[in-house]
């Protein structure tokens, strides 16, 4: 046989099984809804299967008992009208007094701080400070805006001599000697 009908025969016994089994769940179904409901036992000796029914004593009267009908018919008692009990509380209700409330703590703002002040640089210094900030690109543009190489060397200088003059930075040398700024 091929694969292909070996397929189809499994398939179609699978479709068989599969509307067999949604026509047994329709059929419970309805079975389950047409069944009453059943009510809870009023004796448990009732429902247990394998229990023994319960054994209830007859006895005969024997001749010290007499027969006389008005022994045997059970006594007659008036139901007695009850009135609940009233109830009293067992202490007096106590009346609560509202909590005072407390004022709000007042609170303090923090104290506004002032950013750092920059510093201001002379427009030298502070073109030097761009300058060191751009990419390489951007300094090479730079460089080339000027007349010459020579010019751009006098501008760096300068530049960088203005900057020095006005910042306190400390420089560690190559030797490992510390500068502090200004001498």
């Amino acid at each position: 046989m091929g694969k292909n009908k070996i397929l189809t025969i499994l398939i179609a016994v699978l479709a068989v099984i599969l509307a067999g089994l949604m026509v047994a769940a329709v059929l419970l179904g309805r079975d389950a809804a047409e069944q009453p409901e059943t009510s809870a036992p009023e004796n448990l000796e009732q429902t247990a299967g394998t229990r023994e029914p319960a054994k209830t004593e007859t006895t005969t009267p024997t001749e010290n008992q007499g027969t006389d009908p008005q022994n045997t018919e059970p006594l007659q008692t008036d139901p007695k009208e009850t009135e609940p009990a009233k109830t009293e509380p067992s202490s007096p209700v106590e009346t609560t007094k509202p909590v005072e409330t407390t004022k709000p703590v007042e609170t303090t703002q923090p104290e506004e701080t002032t950013p750092p002040t920059r510093k201001e640089y002379s427009a030298l210094a502070q073109a030097y400070i761009d300058y060191t900030g751009m990419s390489g690109d951007a300094q090479m543009k730079f460089y080339y805006s000027f007349a010459s190489g020579e010019a751009f060397t006098e501008w760096y200088k300068s530049a960088k001599a203005a900057y020095d003059a006005e910042t306190e930075e400390i420089y560690i040398g190559a030797d490992g000697q510390v500068n502090a700024g200004k001498d």
